[in-house]
């Protein structure tokens, strides 16, 4: 057993100092002062402990001064940081290999809240300062770094972050902590789903009673928005939402709100339609990807019309200011829900969604100013190009799911969408009627094998 936790043990420290070594492969070490690698990246290595994780944000934390640092990056790299002159931080992003990666540079410091959800005053402060200051333990571990990225002693870990990940355990580091940041509830939630944790016992008395006191409301419009659509992105959003009304958050910013399996099915085919209009990838390109959709209409409208589109016409502005839905964008949902069209069985049904909002964008879209309104012209017609031709159809399933193909032998990529999106016009088109044609579709078209000549069950 000993070595079995050595060997662990070593493993972590190995992942931990090849991706502080790459790091400093592509910036610059900092002029002065000593940095440390933070957050999520040291939790997703010590949570996993098979492999690197998946490197698409880096959190940095510097004992010095991250103007300075950001300076040189931005010389060096041919990146604009921006930088945070209240809390001392500088964010870019940059290109590694085809996608981007988000870089957060923080000062280490420490953090005094004024009331509940109001935003920190911030000091300098030692790392270790810095790890208390944050929400739960196992995102308070940090990797100190070298000028080279190499091994600078070992990881840094004052809370138990490591023993909490191998209970599976979810704790704050202090009693005020969701009061001082309501949004570390959404954040809890969120790592809950993600990880599949629990709540430590006494973090679950203080979030019942930081739920029962109504903190979440202290925040800005703006910011609980930005927390949905982080939840929005994860690789579950419903069980994210679930997790959200269960927990009597959602009461609290909409009283009556209550989860149910009608909710529960139209957010999960909410999910599925989002995905297909977006070729088969991840939910979040839909949100990040378009400008167009980046702008005004951003995939998390689909999410909004479902979980209000039983409010009544004196609850809607409320409902609107609280989640921060203002703007262009509110007054298209607003509107929606408000007037829907008569012919439809209700915005519970995600399957007439998109061809009902189709015709809703255009409409109330240019009556906002937002179809016809000058720049990204291009990036408007394709995202009404594009939703036009997918609202006409009908949305038919094709009996298989990706996983499916994937048993019956189909490596998993592109390929995968590629078969099912035929499969979903051969259904349309009424040549495909059952689960069991479409297996034999595969198998005899794709997988080029001898048509079946005895009854088959579905792949196992």
């Amino acid at each position: 057993m000993d070595r079995l936790r050595d060997a662990r043990e070593d493993f972590i420290a190995r992942n931990l100092s090849a991706v502080s070594r790459l790091i400093f492969q592509v910036i610059p070490a900092p002029p002065e002062g000593k940095a440390f690698l933070v957050g999520g990246v040291v939790r997703d290595i010590v949570c996993l402990g098979y492999g690197p994780p998946d490197l698409r944000d880096i959190d940095l934390c510097l004992e010095g001064d991250v103007s300075g640092w950001s300076g040189l990056i931005r010389a060096r790299c041919h990146v604009d940081p921006v930088f945070e002159t209240r809390f001392k931080t500088a964010r870019f992003w940059m290109k590694s290999g085809d996608r981007p990666v988000h870089w957060d540079i923080a000062m280490a410091r420490s953090e005094f809240y004024q009331h509940p959800g109001s935003l920190p005053i911030v000091a300098p402060a030692s790392c270790l300062k810095d790890l208390g200051r944050r929400d739960f333990s196992i995102n308070a571990m940090a990797w100190p770094l070298d000028g080279a990225g190499c091994l600078h002693g070992s990881l840094i870990d004052p809370f138990g972050g490591r023993f909490d990940i191998s209970s599976g355990l979810l704790r704050v580091l202090h009693a005020r902590s969701f009061q001082d940041d309501p949004t570390r509830i959404f954040r809890g939630i969120r790592l809950l789903s993600r990880l599949s944790f629990a709540w430590e016992t006494k973090t679950q008395a203080l979030l019942d009673e930081a739920v029962s006191e109504k903190n979440i409301l202290f925040l800005s419009g703006a910011r609980i928005r930005k927390e949905f659509l982080r939840g929005f992105l994860e690789k579950d959003p419903v069980d994210v939402l679930r997790r959200i009304y269960l927990s009597g958050l959602m009461d609290s910013l909409l009283p009556g709100s209550v989860w149910s399996e009608s909710l529960e099915a139209s957010l999960c085919e909410t999910v599925s339609v989002v995905r297909a209009f977006s070729d088969g990838e991840p939910f979040a390109p839909v949100a990040s990807s378009w400008n167009f959709v980046r702008e005004w209409c951003p995939g998390e409208i689909f999410f909004y019309l479902v979980m209000l589109q039983k409010l009544r016409s004196e609850e809607i502005d409320r409902a609107m200011n609280i989640l921060g839905l203002v703007g262009k964008f509110g007054s298209v949902i607003r509107e929606i829900i408000l007037n829907p069209i008569e012919d439809s069985p209700g915005w519970g049904n995600p399957k007439n969604l998109l061809r009902h909002l189709y015709r809703y964008l255009l409409d109330a879209g240019s009556r906002h100013d937002l179809v016809d309104s000058p720049g990204r012209i291009d990036d408007r017609m394709n995202f009404l190009s594009s939703l036009s031709l997918f609202s006409g159809k009908e949305a038919v399933t094709p009996f298989l799911r990706g996983a499916d193909l994937i048993q019956l032998g189909i490596p998993p990529g592109r390929r995968v969408g590629e078969i099912l999106r035929s499969l979903g016009e051969k259904a349309r088109e009424g040549r495909i009627t059952s689960r069991k044609e479409a297996i034999d579709w595969v198998r005899t078209e794709i997988l080029r094998m001898p048509a079946p000549t005895t009854k088959h069950e579905s792949p196992s």
